[in-house]
């Protein structure tokens, strides 16, 4: 989500961010109990600029870029990858996901 300075609707990108944020470490800490949630951050990133998304004069477009774990800690990647389940955990975080952008959709 990028700051208030070049995002026209950033009321609406932390509500749809924290939607995922949410959903997303719940599907996580049902297989990782100790995993730890680092919250939404804002961010300039280019990805996220609503100028290139089209979005000038406050619309509806909202964006997030999702950050799901730290490959480079072996435990995450045990989880993630190698673990007998990792492919549940992989289809836990994508069904949160889904679900969390079509909860968006409807109740905006």
């Amino acid at each position: 989500m990028r700051r208030a300075l070049d995002n026209v609707n950033l009321a609406a990108d932390k509500r749809f961010a924290t939607k995922i944020q949410n959903a997303v470490f719940g599907a996580i800490r049902s297989f990782d109990p100790t995993t730890r949630d680092r919250g939404v951050k804002e961010a300039q990133f280019g990805v996220l600029n609503d100028v290139a998304l089209g979005n000038t004069a406050g619309g509806k477009c909202r964006a997030v870029l999702q950050e799901v774990e730290f490959l480079d800690n072996p435990r995450v990647d045990v989880l993630l990858n190698t673990e007998p389940n990792a492919g549940q955990v992989r289809t836990a975080i994508a069904r949160a996901m889904a679900g969390a952008i079509i909860d968006d959709l409807l109740n905006p």
